[in-house]
C-alpha cells in the first residue's frame, strides 16, 4: 500500500519529537512544538515543560545545567524543524 499524507505527517512529527527530546536530554515532562507556514515563511519553535514550568530552548540551562543551549545548538534544532516542516509542506 502506498504512503498517504498521514504516514508522512506521522513520520516527520516523530522526527521532530525525537530531536526535541534529544535536545533536552529526555528530561522534559512535555514538549510543545510550534510550526507555521505563512506568506512563504516557515517558523518552527519548541517549548519544554519541566517540573510544571515552561521553558524556552535558550533557558533550559537555568534549570538543567547539563543542557547545551549554545546558539549553534539552538540553530541546529530550528534548522532541523524547519527542514521537516518544509518536507511536510511539500507532501
Amino acid at each position: 500500500m502506498p504512503k498517504v499524507f498521514e504516514d508522512y505527517f506521522s513520520e516527520l512529527q516523530a522526527n521532530m519529537v525525537a530531536v526535541c527530546l534529544e535536545y533536552v536530554k529526555h528530561k522534559a515532562n512535555d514538549i510543545y512544538i510550534y510550526c507555521s507556514y505563512e506568506s512563504n515563511v516557515y517558523v518552527f519553535n519548541v517549548f519544554f515543560v519541566i517540573e510544571n514550568n515552561v521553558y524556552r530552548k535558550h533557558k533550559l540551562n537555568t534549570i538543567l545545567n547539563e543542557i547545551d543551549t549554545s546558539i549553534d545548538r539552538q540553530e541546529a534544532l530550528l534548522d532541523f524543524g524547519i527542514n521537516n516542516l518544509e518536507a511536510l509542506h511539500n507532501k
